[in-house]
């Protein structure tokens, strides 16, 4: 029997763009995705063998269980277990306590699916690999794989995470939450429709220079390239561009869609103006999440202990 509890951290959009639709339906994208510290908890704890139960706390709505992403990750993991040294009859129950918004654009399903394989992984003696982690996480959704990972990272084709970066720093970020809640594939659909499913789109030219800004630490410059093809959907959007257009004129540097949306972020130079600004959009009923950015990736194994060597113990005259 084993327990444990997991971060599931949700994550923010520095770059999305889209190269073109798939033959199996979904998108090749072109992405840098950034942890931040709003996050759910996971607790996951095995049982005698009676199957996956997921308890989700503080969500209204009402997915059913064998749908939620968090049973669909532990359901892949054992059902692949065959195929890895391990042999268990135990299942586990999971309790998920949401913080981040569902449906705007944060990954909060993705964020607890990948807990979910993070925290089996720990409990069985981590019978998979960090690749083969990231495959199953790519059978859940193709943000997952990232959010098992963590830190920065570009995200290239369905979701493959590639090269590592410092990310965004020396601001501090605020989610603001407002306009219409709706899936992610619907919002795809509805890119498709808008670029006649990516043929002969152009896509962003941002890409290499926000990647550029970031690595030489300019991080200012990385604001002005920063792009997300989703903010096509909303510039007819009331409430979103009203929010928008509240940040600026409350000092944010820089505000972006995340996602699919309609979650906002903003970057402001210091927690000062950060709470001004919050303090305004509450009061219109604008519901925000003050958090910082997470350079880290997640720790997926033991650390090793260093390597011992037989010259250590040896006194030199």
């Amino acid at each position: 029997m084993g327990e444990i509890t997991e971060k599931a951290y949700g994550k923010i959009n520095l770059y999305l763009d889209i190269l073109r639709k798939r033959d199996d339906g979904f998108h090749d994208i072109y992405s840098i995705m950034q942890l931040v510290t709003l996050c759910d908890e996971v607790h996951i704890e095995t049982n005698n063998g009676e199957g996956i139960n997921v308890t989700v706390l503080n969500d209204d709505l009402g997915i059913p269980m064998e749908k939620n992403l968090a049973y669909i990750a532990a359901q892949k993991f054992y059902d692949n277990l065959e195929n890895t040294l391990v042999e268990t009859s135990t299942r586990a129950n999971i309790t998920i306590t949401k913080n981040i918004p569902v449906t705007a654009g944060l990954a909060g399903g993705s964020a607890d699916a990948a807990a979910v394989l993070r925290g089996l992984n720990k409990i069985y003696g981590y019978p998979y690999t960090k690749k083969e982690l990231c495959d199953l996480g790519m059978e859940v959704g193709s943000d997952v794989p990232f959010c098992i990972i963590g830190g920065t990272h570009v995200c290239k084709n369905k979701g493959d995470v590639e090269m590592g970066l410092g990310g965004l720093q020396n601001f501090r970020i605020l989610i603001a939450c407002s306009g219409e809640k709706e899936s992610t594939g619907k919002q795809y659909q509805k890119l498709d429709e808008k670029f006649n499913n990516f043929v002969d789109y152009g896509i962003s030219l941002g890409f290499s220079e926000t990647i550029g800004a970031l690595m030489n630490r300019e991080y200012r410059r990385s604001l002005t390239s920063m792009y997300n093809v989703f903010e096509t959907l909303y510039e007819d959007d009331e409430n979103v561009q009203r929010t928008k257009k509240l940040l600026y004129d409350n000092y944010a540097r820089f505000v972006m869609l995340s996602g699919s949306g309609p979650a906002l972020f903003a970057a402001f130079d210091d927690i000062f103006l950060l709470e001004d600004a919050q303090a305004v959009l509450e009061k219109e009923g604008i519901k925000c999440y003050p958090c910082d950015l997470i350079q880290e990736e997640y720790e997926l194994y033991p650390k090793r202990p260093p390597i011992k060597s037989v010259y250590d113990d040896v006194k030199w005259v």
